[in-house]
């Protein structure tokens, strides 16, 4: 302690000649240091921000030490020291404490922002991964179930619809089951137990509107049917709708009160 006592010591007068010449000039200086203040860009970034005020604080304490006779360099660890550095420097440090306090509130603030914006990001990047993961499976599923048809064929149906049609939310990671998706598998058995229970009746089964009425429920579904004859129709007809069992078991929990294959068909 001594030793760093006596170069400190050793210093006094040539801080004593810089005192002196920085009191004669710090208008001068003072005007400088703002100019530099003022050029500085981006004042919204924080590592900007402390340089500004360390440049300030820098300035405050070279002010003060050149203004007055009775401040000198030395280091100050003594309790006394302490107390007359709080009183001659309670504002600024005062100044000090809220600038830094701020600081860390504003730190922490940003931090949370892009902590959020990171997870919202990993969020919809896992959504996006997982449809497509799901859309895969389904799509895979009927391709290869179609190539086990012999009457259906990939142009008969549009996957990406069917899909859609039975997880409309899938894109935003939603992968509940459409309603009106078992609505119409309802509609549909409900429509052929009526149809073939009429068709045991002479003459009363018409099967142009059959075949336009079996078209326009499948519709949503993405099957685009063609008028056939009575005999390809109903041979279209049987594997298209193994084919809706076959997604139903595999992507529901339906049981045989929801399958097109389970109802007794009389009309073909």
């Amino acid at each position: 302690m001594e030793k760093i006592k006596n170069a400190f010591e050793s210093y006094l007068p040539r801080l004593q000649k810089v005192k002196g010449w920085f009191q004669s000039n710090f208008h001068e200086i003072n005007g400088k240091i703002f100019t530099l203040y003022l050029k500085v860009k981006g004042f919204v970034t924080i590592k900007r921000i402390a340089f500004l005020y360390l440049l300030y604080l820098t300035v405050y304490v070279l002010k003060a030490y050149f203004s007055r006779d009775d401040l000198i360099i030395g280091l100050c660890l003594s309790e006394k020291c302490l107390d007359a550095l709080n009183g001659d420097f309670s504002n600024i440090i005062t100044l000090t404490q809220w600038v830094i306090t701020t600081s860390a509130i504003a730190i922490a603030a940003v931090s949370l922002k892009l902590s959020q914006a990171s997870f919202e990001q990993s969020k919809k990047n896992n959504q996006f991964n997982n449809h497509i993961s799901n859309k895969k499976f389904f799509s895979d599923h009927i391709i290869r179930e179609l190539e086990s048809l012999s009457y259906v064929s990939r142009s008969t149906v549009d996957i990406n619809k069917y899909y859609h049609f039975m997880f409309p939310k899938s894109a935003d990671g939603i992968f509940d089951l459409n309603e009106n998706y078992e609505n119409s598998l309802l509609a549909i058995r409900k429509y052929l137990i009526q149809t073939s229970n009429q068709a045991k009746k002479p003459g009363a089964f018409n099967y142009k509107k059959h075949q336009a009425k079996i078209a326009s429920s499948l519709k949503d579904f993405g099957f685009d049917l063609v008028r056939l004859s009575r005999r390809d129709f109903n041979l279209v007809e049987e594997e298209i709708f193994k084919l809706v069992d076959s997604v139903t078991m595999l992507m529901t929990s339906y049981q045989k009160s929801h399958m097109l294959t389970e109802i007794d068909i009389h009309y073909r």
